[in-house]
C-alpha cells in the first residue's frame, strides 16, 4: 500500500489493515514511521518526494479527499508548482490541516475526478476551471496550450465540459 501511495500512509489505513495504535507508535518511534501530518506517515524515511507531499495532504483531509486547483495543475505538469497544498473535499471539517487550503466541493460530477500516479485528482479540465480565475490571460493560455501538449484535453472536450460549468468561476475566462 505504501509503495502505491508514494511511501505515504495514514493512521486510519493502518488501522483498517489490522495494525493496533501501540504497533504505530512502535513504529514511529524507532524511525519506522515519520510523521508528516496528523495522522499520515512517511514509511521507512522522513523526506518524501512532491508526489508524497501531495499525496500527504490528501490523506490528511480524509478518505473522500482529492488534489485539486494549483496543486492538482501542479500533478498534471500544466502550472509550476509553487508549493501550494489544496484539496477538495466533499463536506469540510471544522478545522483543515495546518498548512493546506481546503475546498468544499459537494457537486463535483464523477467525470471531474481521476487520479494519476495513484493520486485522487480533478481532471484536467475540472483543474484549468479552477485556476483560470486566477491567471492572467497568457498565463491560462500557456496552461491550456501545455494540456493540450500533454494530450491531457483537446478542444471540443473542453468546450463540451463549459457547456456543463456554465455560471462558475473560470468558465468566461476559459471561453
Amino acid at each position: 500500500m505504501a509503495r502505491g501511495q508514494h511511501w505515504v500512509v495514514a493512521r486510519r489505513q493502518l488501522l483498517e489493515l489490522g495494525f493496533s495504535g501501540h504497533w504505530i507508535d512502535h513504529r514511529i518511534a524507532i524511525g519506522r514511521l515519520h510523521p508528516l501530518r496528523r495522522g499520515v506517515y512517511a514509511v521507512g524515511r522522513p523526506h518524501v518526494t512532491p508526489f508524497g507531499r501531495w499525496m500527504a495532504a490528501v490523506l490528511a483531509c480524509g478518505p473522500a479527499a482529492i488534489l485539486s486547483h494549483a496543486s492538482a495543475a501542479a500533478l498534471w505538469g500544466i502550472r509550476p508548482d509553487l508549493g501550494a497544498l489544496e484539496v477538495s473535499v466533499a463536506t469540510a471539517s471544522k478545522r483543515s490541516p495546518k498548512g493546506i487550503t481546503v475546498h468544499r466541493r459537494p457537486g463535483l460530477r464523477p467525470d471531474e475526478v481521476t487520479s494519476c500516479r495513484g493520486i485522487p485528482v480533478t481532471s484536467p479540465i475540472r483543474t484549468l476551471i479552477d485556476i483560470a480565475p486566477r491567471l492572467d490571460r497568457e498565463a491560462l493560455e500557456a496552461a491550456i496550450n501545455e494540456a493540450d501538449k500533454r494530450d491531457l484535453c483537446d478542444p471540443e472536450a473542453l468546450r463540451a465540459a463549459l457547456d456543463h460549468a456554465t455560471g462558475q468561476p473560470g468558465v468566461r475566462a476559459l471561453r
